[in-house]
């Protein structure tokens, strides 16, 4: 019953240590944003847009829960059928996160 607790113990710590990888999401093109989650919480972090090999920086804390949103200025926009765009996202912990999105091929304008 001893062992059998113990386990159980063990199964249960390792399991609240385990942590979900911090991660980056666009959530608008026009202007770009960029949604981060699962950060440490309240950290600073820079997050960097790159479109059409030019770079764009802002710097955010994460809130208590560890998400954020970088909005980035009005000119910074990204059309999916022109560009690609890359993002990067490093916390001052040590948390780091990066998302590509391809050019895709779509129909010619008419």
């Amino acid at each position: 019953m001893l062992c059998a607790a113990l386990l159980l113990a063990c199964g249960i710590a390792a399991t609240a240590s385990a942590r979900v990888p911090p991660s980056l999401h666009i959530t608008d093109m026009r202007p770009v944003q960029v949604r981060g989650s699962h950060f440490r919480p309240l950290e600073r972090v820079r997050v960097t847009v790159v479109i059409d090999n030019t770079r764009h920086l802002r710097i955010v804390r994460s809130t208590r829960v560890g998400a954020f949103v970088a909005t980035f200025a009005a000119t910074v926009t990204f059309d999916p059928c022109t560009s690609s765009l890359a993002a990067y996202a490093t916390g001052a912990r040590g948390d780091k996160a990066t998302m590509t999105v391809a050019q895709r091929l779509c129909p010619p304008p008419e």
